[in-house]
Formats: C-alpha cells, sequence, structure tokens
C-alpha cells in the first residue's frame, strides 16, 4: 500500500485492505470511493466520473485513492482525479462505501462567487473538446451548469443567456431559470420556468422531493405544494426559494438546498446527454 495515497472521505480498514487488488485487477491510477450520502445526491452515480470530479471538489464527496510514483499535494487532487477520469484511468468504487462528510450544498442565494482553480476553469472553457461536434449550444449550457454549482453566478448567466431558446431541450433556458432563482429574481425565475415548459428532470425530481421529505423534517403540505401530476413545479419551487430567507425556517431551507442539489445534478448529466459528452 505503500504507493497507494487515500484523500478526502474516511475509509474503513475493511475497504482499504481491498484496494491494491482491485487497483491490480483494472490496471486504473485513481480509485473513487462514494461517501455515505444521507441525502441522496447521488454525484458520483448520476454523473461521468469526469464530470463529477469537475462539478464539485472530489475530495469533498468520495475517498479518493491515488497510485503515483511521486506524492500528491493536497492541493492538486483534484486536477489529478480529473485528468485521470479524461485518460480513463480513474473507476469508481460502487460496491464499496466511505465515511460521511457534511457536504455543504449550494446555498438558496449565494452571498459571493469564489474563485475557481486555474485548472478547473480552464477545464470548463474546453470542455467542447469531450462533446460531439455540432452541439455547440448544449455546450454553453453545460459550462452554464458547471459555473452555476460552483456559484459563479454571472459567469453562468452570460452562458446562458447566449442560448436563449435552443439546444435539444433548452437546457440554457433551464440554467437561466436557476441563476434568477438563486440571484435571487424570482419573478424573473418564474418568467424563464415558464420558457422551459416540461423537462424530463421534473418528473425525476418529484420523486427526489418525495424521498427527501421523508428522510427530513418537512411538513407534508410543502411536498404536496411542490409535485403536481408526477412532476415537480418548478414555480412552487421558485415559491419555496423565496418562502425560506423570509421564514428563516432551517429545517425547509435544508430541504430546499437538497433537492436545489439533486436539481443541479441531474439537470447537468441532462444536459450532459443532451452535448453528446463522453461517458468514460
Amino acid at each position: 500500500m505503500s504507493d497507494l495515497q487515500i484523500f478526502g472521505c474516511p475509509l474503513d480498514s475493511t475497504s482499504v485492505a481491498a484496494l491494491e487488488s482491485r487497483f491490480a485487477a483494472d490496471g486504473i491510477d485513481a480509485l473513487v470511493v462514494p461517501a455515505a450520502d444521507p441525502t441522496g445526491t447521488g454525484l458520483w452515480g448520476l454523473l461521468p466520473p469526469w464530470l463529477a470530479a469537475l462539478a464539485l471538489p472530489p475530495e469533498q464527496t468520495a475517498a479518493i485513492v491515488l497510485r503515483r510514483a511521486e506524492p500528491v499535494p493536497p492541493s492538486d487532487v483534484g486536477r489529478t482525479a480529473y485528468d485521470l477520469a479524461c485518460a480513463g484511468r480513474l473507476a469508481v468504487a460502487t460496491d464499496l462505501q466511505a465515511g460521511e462528510r457534511t457536504l455543504l450544498l449550494p446555498a438558496l442565494t449565494p452571498r459571493e462567487a469564489p474563485a475557481l482553480p486555474a485548472w478547473q476553469r480552464r477545464a470548463i472553457d474546453d470542455i467542447g473538446t469531450r462533446c460531439a461536434a455540432g452541439h455547440d449550444d448544449d455546450v454553453a449550457a453545460l459550462q452554464a451548469g458547471l459555473l452555476q454549482i460552483a456559484d459563479r453566478l454571472e459567469d453562468s448567466h452570460s452562458r446562458s443567456q447566449g442560448v436563449e431558446g435552443l439546444g435539444a431541450r433548452r437546457a440554457g433556458d433551464y440554467w437561466h431559470a436557476v441563476h434568477h432563482r438563486r440571484e435571487p429574481d424570482y419573478g424573473n425565475a418564474r418568467y424563464w420556468f415558464r420558457r422551459v415548459g416540461p423537462h424530463p428532470v421534473l418528473r425525476e425530481l418529484a420523486a427526489d422531493a418525495e424521498s427527501l421529505a421523508a428522510s427530513m423534517p418537512v411538513p407534508r403540505e410543502a411536498l404536496s405544494e411542490l409535485v403536481s401530476a408526477g412532476q415537480l413545479d418548478p414555480l412552487a419551487f421558485v415559491d419555496l426559494a423565496e418562502h425560506c430567507p423570509r421564514t428563516r425556517d432551517a429545517s425547509l431551507t435544508a430541504f430546499a438546498e437538497a433537492l436545489q442539489f439533486r436539481e443541479m445534478l441531474r439537470l447537468l448529466a441532462a444536459t450532459a446527454r443532451d452535448a453528446e459528452a463522453l461517458q468514460g
């Protein structure tokens, strides 16, 4: 085990003992062991590994096990995991589980735009190289989504605004609506959600809202207002996002943030499919 480095979420001794043979059998240089996930966000199950590594610092959502000849400094874990995932040298161990680590979810209304590492900014700018030709509108929407998750709201807005009404399923307009909901400009958010119309993720999000509400202290009436005809009502979700800061209801805010994060991941996965992004 001397050449293996483990970062991020903790691993128990049983998982650690299984790692060395996994590396030899799979011919890989990195292994992701997803963390226990009480909110069911499922980052590593929903997204291709390279996109998951780009969406959030991977050491926040998993144990990252690297096999490298030279030690990797902690500041380079994200870039290293992303590069190895792009090269097909990273695998996700879906049969193992790392210990839980509290993930700070994107806020309903972020206060500031954090700086992005240079490697992450370049990767987002160049993401079209990992998508099929002829999908520029959905590539821009994919960039908007990654920047939105990173709380770079204005950068995200400039991408989504540039593809108004375009793309396979108008993913850019959906990200545009999310931007205004978080800005917050609730009236504008409602306008853009009406422009988007029905989207496949809304049916998936209805089930997500049900499962989250079952595991969190959320009033049933809040859920009944969110879900209609088997779909999440995005306008009702805007109402909820507006209600939370006004009432300062901590439980409802935690639920809304968990559902928003699930929305971001599902929409990011759908946008990547629209852009015909590489799965490996």
